[in-house]
Order: C-alpha cells, then sequence, then structure tokens
C-alpha cells in the first residue's frame, strides 16, 4: 500500500511533524486533530481529457493516502501547517499541564 513519509518529534512545548508529500497541493492535503490523534490525509485523481481521439483503452490515477499519529498532549488550539517543495510541517502546541496535586494534612 502506498503511504508518505512521516517524522514526529516532541518537545518541550509542542510536537513538530514532518511529512514528505512531493506533487500535492495545499488543496489536495487534509489535516485534522481529535481527542490527541492527528490524521494527515491527501487525495489526488488526475484524469487527461483529450477530444478527438478513439480510445480502446484509457487510464486514470487516484491516489488517496492516510496517516494518523497519536499525540497525547495535543492542543486543540494554535495548530499551525504549511506545505513548502512538497513537505507538510505542522506544530502542535502541547496542553499545559495542570497540577492536580492535593495536599493532605496528617492528624
Amino acid at each position: 500500500a502506498d503511504t508518505f513519509k512521516i517524522d514526529v518529534q516532541e518537545k518541550e512545548k509542542e510536537y513538530l511533524i514532518e511529512a514528505e508529500l512531493p506533487g500535492f497541493t495545499k488543496d489536495e492535503v487534509k489535516v485534522e486533530v481529535e481527542e490527541g490523534h492527528l490524521k494527515i490525509a491527501v487525495n489526488k485523481e488526475e484524469t487527461v481529457e483529450e477530444k478527438d481521439k478513439n480510445y480502446i483503452h484509457r487510464e486514470r490515477k487516484c491516489t488517496s493516502m492516510q496517516r494518523n499519529i497519536h499525540l497525547g498532549e495535543a492542543a486543540a488550539e494554535g495548530i499551525k501547517a504549511k506545505l513548502d517543495n512538497g513537505v507538510l510541517t505542522i506544530v502542535v502546541p502541547k496542553k499545559e499541564k495542570v497540577d492536580t496535586t492535593v495536599k493532605v494534612d496528617v492528624e
């Protein structure tokens, strides 16, 4: 099955994801984050329209790939994505950790 290469770095305050997507435009790329899961999907359909030809056989190309990554501390807001020279770069901020420690007095 076709897929694309992906690198994920965990930094102190964010995740940095780089996906290799040569030949795709930003309109063909879909990025979603839901409950700590990042989904990168691409879909490209290629058809060549040539009129006045008597075809016996004609091919069309459709490319569809998807990758899912679990980012446990992903924040729902502030996510940035940019496609440049065939590399999709996504920055996903981490949720701020809330200290849930409760001090208990001993009698």
